[in-house]
């Protein structure tokens, strides 16, 4: 106790009555006690270390007023820190959720287009042989559809105007169209020149090929479902115009009517298929039609050159400007074959 309290607890003493005297002593006395017991230790000198380890010194802090909320980023930025100050108790707490500032979120460039694959090599890497050609005049052919157990009509039409030709193979049976095959085009030194190809079933969509040609000859082929480009090479044809290009070249050079003769040339497919197909002449014969039967037939035949393709036959009339009187594609195992055969023919 110190000595100011002590003189002020004696000058209350002495103001008190006798009996209130002595017990305001005895609680002086004891509070002194307590005061030198807590200051001189436990008894022996020794402070259990508990105890001691629990006891921590009072510390008296000033708390200043807390800045306002953009004021701290740029204190704690620029201030430096005061010398010898105390860390902080705890971390001040987080502004809460509605405070924050909301950040838009930052949408996601859009994904560049799909560029379409390199231009592919023609299969086995050597472009076919380059032919001389005499195209037939425009025609008209009717014929009899034969697919699996099923007999319709099929159509030929041959269209010549200038340099420019267009050519459609259809079939059904009475109104309803079952397929057709369109190849619209130009006329050039290496015979039927295909620009676009489109392929209609019924029940499906239609399929495209474009052929884009150059001013140096060449050019690229593009399709309307697969990315693929494939380099554009002279006389290359598509699924319908080989029938008018194989006439136009035999018609040209008739040495090549004879057995065992080959003409190549590169046919497209609607989905991406380019391969050379070879015909190879069978021989001639005579070919029984619905109407009528046409003698010394050229009978060529174009071999498939992987699994699940299909074999080619064709039958040109030498007396008809080599066109197709009969036409068989035959198809892989578990897929019905087509057949065409001539009823009637009308040159334009």
């Amino acid at each position: 106790m110190s000595p100011a309290a002590a003189a002020c607890a004696i000058g209350t003493l002495q103001t008190l009555p006798w009996r209130r005297r002595g017990a305001l002593a005895l609680l002086v006395l004891a509070v002194a006690a307590l005061h030198a017991w807590a200051l001189l230790g436990w008894p022996n000198g020794r402070v259990d270390g508990a105890v001691r380890g629990g006891v921590r010194a009072l510390q008296v802090r000033q708390i200043a007023p807390q800045p306002a909320a953009g004021a701290v980023g740029l204190a704690a930025a620029g201030a430096p820190a005061a010398p010898g100050a105390a860390p902080p108790a705890r971390r001040a707490p987080a502004p809460p959720a509605s405070a924050a500032a909301v950040v838009p979120p930052v949408p996601a460039p859009p994904a560049p287009p799909q560029e379409p694959s390199a231009l592919a090599p023609p299969a086995g890497g050597v472009a076919p042989p380059r032919y001389a050609t005499a195209l037939p005049p425009a025609a008209a052919l009717g014929y009899e559809l034969r697919r699996g157990a099923g007999v319709g009509d099929g159509e030929l039409e041959w269209r010549l105007e200038g340099d420019r030709y267009e050519l459609a193979l259809r079939g059904g049976r009475g109104s309803a169209e079952a397929l057709g095959w369109t190849s619209r085009g130009r006329v050039d030194a290496d015979g039927v020149a295909p620009e676009r190809f489109v392929v209609r079933r019924r029940g499906r969509d239609a399929l495209a090929v474009n052929f884009e040609r150059d001013d140096a000859g060449g050019g690229r082929i593009r399709f309307s479902g697969p990315t693929l480009q494939l380099p554009l090479l002279p006389g290359a044809q598509d699924r319908v115009s080989w029938m008018l290009q194989l006439a136009a070249i035999v018609q040209a050079d008739p040495t090549l009517g004879t057995e065992g003769a080959r003409v190549s040339m590169w046919v497209v497919g609607p989905r991406g298929e380019a391969d050379v197909w070879t015909f190879t002449v069978q021989g001639r014969g005579g070919v029984d039609l619905p109407e009528r039967r046409v003698e010394d037939a050229l009978h060529w035949v174009r071999e498939p050159e992987r699994p699940y393709d299909t074999r080619v036959q064709v039958w040109l009339d030498p007396s008809r400007h080599y066109l197709p009187v009969r036409l068989l594609l035959q198809a892989p195992p578990g897929r019905e074959s087509t057949e065409f055969l001539l009823r009637t023919l009308r040159l334009e």
